[in-house]
């Protein structure tokens, strides 16, 4: 199952300290689409699902989700950051990536990797829309002899593999993607994955100039990114 949206105008940062603003979210049946300004969900939205699937964990999520949210970092990224930075599918049994620092410096503190009620527990208080309308994409750019490379750094509160334990899971989770680029073309893209990089491609699926790349839970393993497929735009 798919929950579509696109990182092409959330927020994007740098490590070395620019960002770009601004707060946009897809309907989750148009895969891949251009983003448009989000109106901000209550703090305590749930999709129906969830809220049908996980009702014995809905006591104390909405103010969890009040608490801990952060607000984005503003506007710095360069140009080509910008340009280049990819759309993204998120598969819906993991979380939306959000903001790891607010502008005062307070630090996300993450959502522990158990619990829940299946099926949900692996997204359990990680997926509403308020995640993207506070969100953050930390980039850097490095540019030589032709060819520039563009790191698209994503936090996310948690990686939970099973409902219930802790078993291989973590809180908080960092995974990035590099955009390889010459001549004004993407070129290459290499999406992160178990700390490696194994899974690049020469050939990636493009909207635009951007590259098209999913967040999904691996096998039996934890969440990491792919490269898009032709299966990709496609509503499940």
């Amino acid at each position: 199952m798919h929950s579509f949206t696109t990182a092409g105008a959330l927020l994007l940062g740098s490590m070395a300290g620019r960002a770009l603003a601004a707060t946009a979210v897809i309907p989750a049946d148009v895969p891949f689409a251009t983003p448009w300004v989000a109106i901000a969900a209550p703090a305590d939205y749930v999709e129906e699902d969830e809220a049908a699937a996980n009702a014995t964990d809905m006591t104390e999520i909405p103010e969890l989700r009040r608490r801990d949210i952060r607000g984005a970092l503003p506007v710095r990224a360069l140009a080509i950051e910008h340009q280049f930075q990819p759309v993204l599918d998120f598969d819906k049994d993991g979380c939306y990536y959000t903001s790891a620092i607010d502008p005062n410096g307070s630090r996300n503190p993450g959502l522990p990797a158990a619990g829940g009620v299946p099926p949900n527990c692996l997204r359990a208080a990680c997926r509403e829309p308020n995640r993207l309308q506070n969100s953050n994409v930390y980039s850097r750019a490095r540019c030589n002899n032709g060819w520039c490379a563009i790191m698209y750094e994503y936090y996310f509160e948690k990686d939970q593999v099973l409902c219930g334990s802790y078993a291989a899971g973590h809180r908080h989770d960092w995974e990035n993607i590099v955009i390889f680029v010459r001549d004004n073309q993407v070129k290459r893209v290499a999406p992160s994955c178990h700390a490696e990089y194994s899974k690049a491609t020469n050939s990636p699926r493009l909207q635009g100039q951007r590259a098209k790349v999913v967040y999904h839970k691996d096998g039996g393993r934890t969440h990491c990114f792919r490269y898009a497929t032709a299966a990709d735009d496609k509503i499940e």
